[in-house]
């Protein structure tokens, strides 16, 4: 319930100043001349909640106003601010009934602001709802606002005064219990995080058993708080369980594991005894405490002997018995405590019993769909919910809910749920439920992540609509709009089209999204497209533009683009992996090769970028041809622009003005020197021939570009034109020193090229969402191309779309992934094009792959030295190849699901160390029986017979067959490469690769044959006289090489081409000194390559010219 009264209500911004006329009966808090007083009465202790709460008030109205109230503990007779409770304050007390806080039915969380006379009363029924009084004056009258904790988050308007003339405002919470299940917390201690519950009204702080130090609980209490102790901590110690091995749950294969986290034979006298006596302790330790809310371990492995199933007929049922009888015996030592639990996983259902006496049992809501309206009857994934809920409402239990939608997905992703938390808590109060409290790491966890990184920035404004809407029944527009106007003022209009497009479009989606650890790629291209992204792009572009046009402040309007940044930053998450998803992340990135001048003949030579697209992100039908270059001082691009009409447009090129070249038909540049400064340069030139008309200017992320910049160093551009050819090119060179960027191997800067057209459409690269930062590409300056061969995996799976995640993980790490590919031509395809790696899934049935193809090519792949790693159930591989040692598949019937046995060696440990995924990480259900012939890398143990692997190995040829029963990626939830671990899967496969490089080399030595001189034009990497190597001739089947070294060993020499294309390579042993090596290639008749030697020590290639 909520009573306002008091003037016309305030328009909200950043620096909005409330003023209201100072009349004869205003009660004056601040103003030039005179201040009132905070009155806390004397009765309450220093380190009371009245006192923090008086504190609160003084610390704002100073950072207000400049002027810091006095708090004093005896009442006045000029203006006070009265802050207090019946009991305590008897001012409060005198008036209790115009404040309504009189009789004993009244709310404990009751508040009351009321201006009467020269007092200022913010009081309520308890000290908590006194403080609660304090921030509703300061948020409902005079517009603080603390949208996220620490101090970016506080939003305190300037004000020369404060006068009050009409206030009242009666409150009671919307729900009873409202917290946030904090997790991840260092200690239990997050201090910002814990201003900003209590700011927001929230009231109940948990700890685990350890975490409860007396400074931190005192500090809590201070601001409010119930001090709940939580956990999944009804768990006994290893030492008493070996002591009592049957109070260890009984599980089906007839054994009782022990360890930190075994469930308990919750039917056992023992376990009772033990649990209740660990309660009490609890209470006896902690003081402070107010509610213990315990449940079992985080696991299903419940027991299954007669003294449980005794105690009900399901998990729910055993569990509200037990948690009877446990907290019977805690009453008879530490009677009416407060008591909460869970209805989690096994006890999710409701029980066949009634309830033990808790005081509030969290649902935990795994099967509510996140995208449609809260508890939707159209969304047929929320009914098991309502089914469970209204099963416990039955039992009379005080239900809430235990939310997982801050960690919905495993990557923190920004999602846009004020509508949904807002219905949430409208939808809890009005079933009579009782609260609600979700999972989050505090704020600014981890430290070490970017802040667009974190849980609570990419949850921020649902964390805060949830936060309010517990509070009052308040509407989604409401916070949206305030949110808003808080945060931009000024320019709020195109960041509030932002929120709604992205709403608009995450509501309207197909499909569910429930539970928890969700993979960001399964939702990406449901809600987002090209032109999508390139219209919500364009509302931070015209945000930016807004800030430089309207904010003069600087300091304003640096606090406002760092918002608009991270917002930004944000979304572009969400690009970065729809364009992986999407395969298009490899038109988003580029190397460019250094060369020692710029010529003609160099082109010739070099790789072009990607096609250029349109809108829609199809390419266009007159193209443009784009390579690029860059010297030890320039960056330099030879463009062709295909046009079928090149003749007029020459003869048309526009005159030298500002206003006009964009508009002509021209190249633009756009180049953004610094990735986390929304600053760029735009470079444009013309079609004219010869000596092309420029224009050239500077923007601090906006669209106002500021022409009178001009570059430190002059660019050039010289223009040609072919009717012949129907192409008009231009050659620009740009000094880096004008870009100021330092020019050196690994440099990185970001790029978009755009061609307009006079009379077609605009097209770009590498998309066509100009002046849009989170669309420009990632450029990486490189003295060498290195052979990405060892970077390119191609995803065999028929097409299966639980291969986003994977491949988005994959391409996260830097790996070129080839995927959606089904059926013998085409993989046999991708295969002729070449990888390190292929991942096959073996499906459950309609497997389209022949043993002809896997005797053939997929052995011919093998045999060259690349790796094949193959994964399901019961895979015919003796079918599949021939001349395999036998092995036959173990079915289900494993026991602990644990590793026993593993090899040693690089598969396991570099360069990832997977030691510990693998000896203490869930293995897969099922095993392969193989017999003598294969390597096993890691075996589990069997319910009946010997434990065998479930991941082997077999050489052939040159490479490596690997074969598991893992889903890799897939699926497998939990298992130790299971799709709730999606890196461990990337980790492995770059183990075999690199195992593979370390462990297979053909020894081949040649004499030189006959051979003419070739030109040796550049090294690429420092080359001493004990490590070189010399390209004495080249055919187009052979280079004749001498290389030089300074030890024996295994090596590779590789020969590409300018781009990075293998063109040929010999794996060998080099001798000490020098060595005579023929490399077999294909060599085209003329060009620039570049030979690599790479050994254990060290690698050194040079250019050569053929």
């Amino acid at each position: 319930m909520t009573k306002h009264i008091y003037p016309k209500a305030v328009i909200m911004g950043i620096v909005t100043v409330l003023s209201l006329a100072c009349q004869a009966t205003d009660l004056i808090i601040v103003n030039s001349t005179q201040q009132a007083t905070i009155y806390v009465s004397s009765s309450v202790d220093l380190n009371s909640t009245e006192i923090y709460a008086a504190q609160e008030l003084r610390y704002v109205i100073a950072k207000m106003t400049g002027k810091t109230l006095s708090i004093v503990r005896t009442a006045g007779t000029g203006p006070q601010i009265v802050i207090g409770t019946p009991a305590a304050n008897q001012l409060v007390a005198a008036n209790s009934t115009a404040l309504q806080l009189s009789g004993s039915n009244v709310n404990d969380e009751h508040i009351s602001v009321l201006r009467s006379g020269n007092n200022l009363f913010l009081a309520g029924k308890t000290p908590r709802a006194a403080l609660y009084a304090v921030y509703t004056f300061l948020e409902d009258y005079l517009n603080v606002r603390w949208l996220w904790p620490g101090n970016s988050g506080e939003f305190i308007p300037s004000r020369s005064a404060i006068t009050i003339n009409t206030l009242s405002i009666s409150q009671t919470p919307l729900l009873v219990n409202r917290s946030l299940a904090i997790v991840d917390a260092a200690n239990g201690s997050y201090p910002e995080t814990d201003t900003w519950m209590a700011r927001n009204k929230m009231n109940v702080a948990g700890f685990n058993i350890g975490d409860t130090d007396t400074v931190t609980m005192e500090r809590r209490k201070q601001k409010g708080f119930l001090a709940r102790i939580g956990g999944h901590n009804i768990v006994l110690d290893t030492d008493t369980l070996k002591a009592h091995p049957t109070w260890a749950a009984l599980q089906p294969d007839g054994t009782r594991p022990i360890s930190a986290t075994s469930q308990l034979c919750w039917g056992n006298t023992g376990v009772q005894n033990a649990v209740a006596e660990m309660i009490a302790q609890w209470w006896d330790e902690n003081p402070l405490v107010d509610i213990v809310h315990f449940y079992p371990a985080d696991n299903q492995a419940y027991c299954k002997d007669g003294l449980c199933t005794s105690l009900g007929g399901d998990v729910s049922t055993r569990w509200q018995n037990f948690s009877k009888i446990v907290i019977a015996k805690v009453e008879q030592t530490h009677p009416n405590k407060r008591y909460w639990t869970y209805a989690y996983q096994g006890y999710r259902p409701s029980p066949q019993t009634t309830a033990a006496p808790f005081e509030f049992v969290g649902y935990t809501l795994e099967n509510a769909c996140y995208r449609h309206s809260f508890m939707s009857s159209a969304d047929a994934t929320d009914t098991t919910a309502l089914s469970e809920i209204n099963g416990w409402r039955t039992r009379n239990v005080k239900m809430g809910i235990r939310g997982y939608e801050y960690i919905m997905f495993t990557d923190p992703m920004f999602v846009p749920l004020v509508n949904w938390e807002t219905e949430q808590m409208q939808w809890i109060n009005s079933n009579g439920l009782t609260g609600y409290l979700s999972e989050i790491p505090p704020y600014s966890i981890p430290a070490s992540a970017a802040p667009e990184n974190t849980r609570w920035n990419t949850n921020r404004m649902n964390l805060y609509a949830a936060a309010k809407a517990m509070w009052s029944n308040v509407s989604a527009d409401s916070i949206v709009n305030d949110w808003y106007a808080t945060i931009y003022g000024a320019v709020q209009n195109p960041m509030r089209d932002y929120y709604k497009t992205i709403d608009t479009a995450w509501r309207n989606a197909t499909g569910d999204i429930k539970k928890y650890n969700n993979a960001p790629a399964s939702e990406a291209d449901k809600f987002l497209s090209i032109s999508k992204n390139a219209k919500l792009n364009n509302y931070f572009t015209i945000a930016r533009t807004n800030v430089e046009q309207y904010i003069t402040d600087s300091a304003l309007a640096e606090k406002v683009n760092s918002q608009i940044d991270l917002e930004s930053k944000m979304f572009k998450n969400w690009q970065t992996i729809y364009n992986y998803k999407t395969e298009r992340a490899y038109r988003y990135k580029t190397k460019v090769i250094k060369t020692s001048q710029i010529s003609s003949s160099i082109w010739d030579t070099i790789v072009p970028l990607p096609v250029f697209e349109d809108n829609f992100g199809q390419p266009v039908s007159e193209q443009t041809d784009v390579k690029m270059a860059w010297t030890s001082t320039s960056l330099a691009l030879h463009i062709v622009c295909h046009d079928n009409n090149v003749a007029n447009r020459v003869q048309n090129a526009a005159a030298n003005d500002d206003t006009q070249i964009p508009l002509d038909d021209c190249i633009e540049l756009l180049i953004q020197k610094d990735g986390a400064n929304p600053e760029y340069y735009r470079f444009a030139v013309n079609s004219k021939v010869s000596t092309p008309y420029k224009y050239d200017a500077y923007t601090m992320g906006g669209t106002l570009f500021a022409k009178s910049w001009t570059p430190s160093a002059g660019w050039t551009a010289k223009t040609s034109a072919s009717t012949t050819n129907k192409i008009w090119t231009v050659d620009i060179t740009i000094p880096f020193s004008s870009l100021g960027i330092t020019a050196a191997d690994s440099t990185q800067f970001r790029m978009m090229i755009k061609r307009n057209r006079a009379d077609s459409a605009d097209s770009g690269w590498p998309d066509a969402a100009f002046y849009r930062q989170n669309s420009y590409a990632d450029v990486m300056l490189v003295n060498e191309i290195v052979n990405p061969l060892t970077d390119r995996i191609i995803l065999y799976d028929q097409g299966d779309s639980n291969r986003f995640p994977i491949s988005v993980e994959f391409q996260k790490r830097n790996w070129q992934v080839t995927s959606g590919i089904s059926g013998e031509t085409a993989l046999g395809e991708k295969l002729n094009e070449d990888a390190a790696i292929l991942l096959i899934k073996y499906p459950s049935s309609g497997f389209l792959l022949s043993s002809s193809f896997f005797q053939h090519q997929i052995t011919d792949f093998i045999s060259k030295g690349r790796v094949v790693i193959f994964f399901g159930n019961n895979i015919p591989v003796n079918t599949l190849f021939s001349g395999l040692p036998s092995l036959s598949w173990g079915a289900d019937d494993n026991a602990s699901r644990k590793t026993t046995a593993y090899a040693s060696g690089g598969w396991l440990t570099s360069p990832n160390d997977l030691t510990e995924v693998v000896r203490t990480g869930i293995t897969p259900q099922t095993v392969y029986i193989p017999t003598t012939g294969w390597k096993s890398l890691a075996k589990m143990d069997r319910i009946s017979g010997a434990d065998q692997p479930y991941l082997l190995s077999y050489r052939i040829g040159n490479g490596l067959l690997v074969l598991t029963t893992s889903a890799l990626g897939y699926s497998g939830g939990f298992e130790m490469f299971g799709n709730s671990y999606l890196v461990n899967t990337v980790k492995l496969v770059e183990n075999f690769r690199q195992f593979q490089d370390d462990s297979i080399y053909s020894y081949q030595q040649a004499s030189l044959t006959s051979r003419r001189i070739i030109s040796e034009i550049q090294r690429l990497s420092v080359v001493d006289q004990k490590n070189s190597l010399k390209i004495q001739a080249a055919d187009n089947s052979v280079i004749h090489a001498v290389v030089n070294v300074a030890e024996s060993g295994n090596a590779e020499i590789s020969v590409t081409d300018i781009g990075g294309h293998k063109l040929g390579s010999v794996k060998l042993y080099l001798e000490k000194g020098q060595n005579l090596v023929d490399v077999p290639v294909s060599l085209s008749a003329r060009g620039l390559y570049i030979a690599t030697v790479i050994t254990r020590s060290k690698n050194f290639s040079i250019k050569f010219l053929k």
